[in-house]
């Protein structure tokens, strides 16, 4: 067997960091300002106006409206809202999403939609891409 000194593992280990540490300090990185601005590259889509669209059901206790939105050059979202018909201007709003596989118009989302407007509450859902609506043909 062989017997290894504390001294020689801690020279080793020292040999090691020194080198870890001057191999990154040799690595050149780019400024933060250019990779702020190269994410920002990324991330910029061509601004379309929203052109809101929506019709509207009122009944004794709530309004519903469903409408779309544009989000991208040829994206629109499709929206559902539930808001108290209590003639108030404003209200809290909750944004309630569906699940995997699921949309706007299924009986949870509608159901947690009538719920929040009893408690005086709006609530908002969407069609995630694609699901729902924003499926080609339809959801299946």
């Amino acid at each position: 067997m062989y017997k290894v000194s504390f001294r020689a593992i801690t020279i080793c280990t020292l040999l090691f960091l020194q080198s870890a540490v001057s191999f990154a300090q040799s690595m050149s990185y780019p400024s933060p300002d250019k990779v702020a601005a190269d994410f920002k590259a990324l991330l910029s889509r061509p601004i379309v106006p929203a052109n809101p669209s929506f019709t509207t059901i009122k009944n004794n206790d709530i309004i519903i409206e469903r409408g779309i939105i544009n989000s991208e050059v040829n994206e629109k979202v499709p929206i559902l809202i539930y808001k108290p018909a209590t003639g108030q201007k404003s209200y809290p709003v909750v944004i309630f999403m569906h699940g995997t596989g699921g949309s706007k118009d299924s009986k949870e989302v509608t159901d947690v939609l009538y719920s929040l407007t009893k408690l005086g509450i709006m609530g908002v859902s969407i069609d995630s891409r694609y699901h729902g609506e924003r499926v080609a043909g339809g959801a299946h």
